[in-house]
């Protein structure tokens, strides 16, 4: 880079270390590095410039990681990044703790009668290391952890001994007090305090002051008071009993709805009367060496109690997120195995019938799997009179052992029709058994209801006693039926894939191995599978593909009117003549072909006005005119059902008089 840019930089950078309290040989300590800001974005994906900070392991060696300290906002060079986001790293790397290099590690890590402090940010641990505190920083609050990789403390934090040593925990002065932060503080103490048994833990307040207005970090303290001033600091000792911390894996406060809620039964409860008796079985604790309180109301007035800043259900994220929201999906205990699930492919094979049909179905199985969360625009409805023949054993295995048994919900035809619909709120698929309203009105009612359920993005939860909670809808359908018209699917119809089952089942010895084979080493292979399928030309937002046996279940959903007018497209002369009226008579308003449509359906007295009739007509695509039959008659609509090619080039006062003259003739009222 220009000596001139570079030189800024540093300068820029040095001017942040100083309100740490670092100084030019700090920056060749910590073996800072300025970046501009192609630099910047090559490491981390974001063009603003900044300076780099490596890391160290226990024994001061610099490894590979490192984050960066932005230097602008974004909008203007060396500006304040307050606001904005300020410190970044390479996407998906492993975290790490920080260890400044004042300070031996190796011989503090092994020493337990020295105390160590935790913060969060380098700067910080860095003074304080400078100044003789050891000082370890962790990149967020929650970043002693990672949910990715299951490890419940950093690596680095386990090559600490920790038993009988005095662990203190800093923050800045604004978050200790946030309650999400407190969570976070508590996470980390209980870490430290069950699995390696410090001697004391403490949380450390700094006093709240004129520094940054009003917020004050360690490093600000520190250069404005020093090590002395530090160990005046009050602090509070953590007191987490066992039964609260496993009342914490039960229970927590949600600070968006001002509730409590059951991680056990993923329910809110009201108030923390209804809490206290849901928990009152967890014993209680013996307090001031005599009396006895229920552990559940210690865990209600304890400040380490678990509170969250929401719940919510988001596939594929870890329980507890950055912004401290805890995730009520769970992912199977599924294991892939690299097996190709031979058994599964020819039940799959047999069902879909054609090669191309098994190919876009288990695209679509495994989008979710792939990128979990998604929300396919497309649904799969099989149906076939045959029983047993395998329409729902193709994705009992995957619903299972794939996405997990509370990821799934099985409809029946009670929970279409309900207006309670928590299921749907928290599932990534819902399947059907064999699902069938016997009324026309209440498939015209569910089609409508399943239009929306596959499309949505959000849904409004419902359920009995419960607040209506607006969430993410993930949910995806597959849908069964032994009926071919349990959906009522229009012509235009894009939402669902549809296939005929065969009329027969295959030996019970097939379906007997596949049983115990996906209960074995199958349900790994399956999973297996779906990982790794191809899903370039798969678009989860697109049409589902047409079928021969979509055509068929839309030509069987049709009501008669719907039939009548496709009829009257496609074949209008034949109509006709079949109903004894002729075709000379080529124009006709909306009530002389309903009068056509009673004659061809006698039995039928279904309500039907004419304005509806005419909108069947005008879908339909029908050539039609508004003429008038005299001068000061009102305008009529006609319309062309017969040579309609004739019509195109007609006036309107040809129209008008081919219909006086015919409408006469055949039975029209001329009018």
């Amino acid at each position: 880079m220009p000596k001139n840019d570079e030189a800024a930089l540093l300068a820029a950078a040095q001017a942040d270390l100083e309100r740490s309290g670092l100084d030019k040989s700090d920056f060749k300590r910590l073996k800072l590095e300025v970046l501009t800001r192609d630099e910047t974005e090559y490491f981390v994906g974001e063009a603003r410039s900044s300076y780099k900070i490596p890391y160290f392991d226990i024994a001061g060696k610099q490894i590979t990681y490192a984050r960066v300290r932005f230097l602008e906002n974004g909008k203007k060079k060396f500006a304040s990044v307050e606001g904005a986001q300020r410190y970044s790293q390479p996407a998906n790397s492993a975290p790490h703790v920080y260890l400044p290099p004042y300070i031996n590690w190796r011989t503090v890590a092994k020493d337990t009668t020295q105390t160590i402090v935790i913060t969060e940010g380098e700067k910080k641990a860095a003074i304080a290391c400078k100044l003789g505190i050891p000082c370890i920083a962790l990149g967020g609050v929650w970043s002693f952890k990672s949910d990715k990789r299951d490890w419940d403390l950093l690596p680095e934090l386990q090559e600490i001994d920790w038993k009988d040593r005095a662990v203190e925990i800093c923050y800045d002065s604004d978050v200790m007090h946030k309650a999400q932060v407190r969570m976070a503080l508590s996470a980390l103490a209980q870490e430290l305090s069950q699995k390696k048994a410090p001697g004391s833990i403490h949380f450390v307040f700094l006093d709240a002051e004129t520094i940054n207005d009003g917020k004050v970090a360690l490093d600000d303290y520190l250069v404005a008071h020093g090590v002395d001033g530090y160990n005046t600091l009050p602090r509070s000792e953590y007191k987490g009993t066992a039964r609260i911390q496993d009342l914490n894996t039960k229970v927590c406060y949600v600070l968006a709805e001002e509730k409590y809620f059951s991680m056990i039964s993923n329910k809110f409860f009201r108030n923390f009367s209804h809490v206290r008796e849901a928990f009152m079985h967890m014993g209680s604790e013996v307090i001031d060496g005599k009396r006895t309180k229920l552990a559940i109301d210690l865990w209600g007035e304890n400040a380490n109690r678990r509170t969250v800043v929401n719940v919510q259900y988001i596939p594929g994220e870890p329980e507890m997120t950055e912004d401290n929201i805890l995730n009520i999906w769970r992912p199977s205990n599924t294991q892939p195995t690299k097996k190709k699930p031979s058994k599964w492919l020819e039940l799959v094979n047999y069902i879909m019938r054609a090669a191309q049909n098994a190919k876009w179905f288990l695209q679509w199985l495994a989008y979710p799997v792939q990128f979990p969360g998604t929300k396919l625009l497309s649904s799969v409805f099989v149906h076939g009179k045959q029983q047993g023949v395998g329409k729902t054993l193709i994705v009992d295995p995957v619903m299972e052992f794939v996405y997990g048994k509370d990821n799934f919900y099985r409809l029946d035809n009670d929970a279409l029709q309900s207006q309670f619909n928590s299921y749907t709120a928290r599932r990534q698929f819902v399947v059907t058994n064999e699902i069938y309203l016997s009324s026309y009105k209440d498939r015209r009612a569910a089609m409508g209801r399943l239009k929306d359920m596959i499309t949505r993005e959000k849904v409004e939860m419902r359920e009995l006693y419960q607040p209506r909670v607006r969430v993410t809808d993930y949910c995806n359908y597959y849908l069964t039926s032994q009926h071919a018209d349990a959906l009522e699917l229009e012509k235009n119809d894009r939402r669902f894939f549809v296939i005929e089952a065969p009329e027969e089942r295959l030996s019970q010895s097939t379906y007997d191995e596949f049983d115990k084979w996906i209960r074995g080493e199958g349900a790994g292979a399956v999973l297996h599978y779906l990982q790794n399928i191809d899903l370039k030309d798969f678009n989860p937002k697109a049409a589902a593909p047409n079928t021969e046996y979509k055509d068929q279940v839309i030509d069987v959903s049709m009501n008669h009117f719907e039939s009548f007018v496709e009829d009257l497209v496609n074949d209008p002369k034949d109509m006709f003549t079949a109903n004894g009226v002729t075709s000379e008579w080529q124009l006709r308003k909306a009530e002389d072909l309903l009068r056509t449509f009673q004659k061809r359906h006698p039995d039928i007295r279904w309500p039907i006005t004419t304005n509806k009739f005419a909108r069947y007509l005008t879908d339909a695509r029908i050539q039609k005119r508004k003429v008038r039959l005299s001068q000061d008659s009102p305008q009529i609509t006609l319309y062309a059902v017969l040579d309609t090619e004739q019509w195109t080039g007609k006036t309107n006062k040809d129209w008008a008089e081919h219909y006086k003259q015919f409408s006469t003739k055949f039975g029209g009222k001329g009018k």
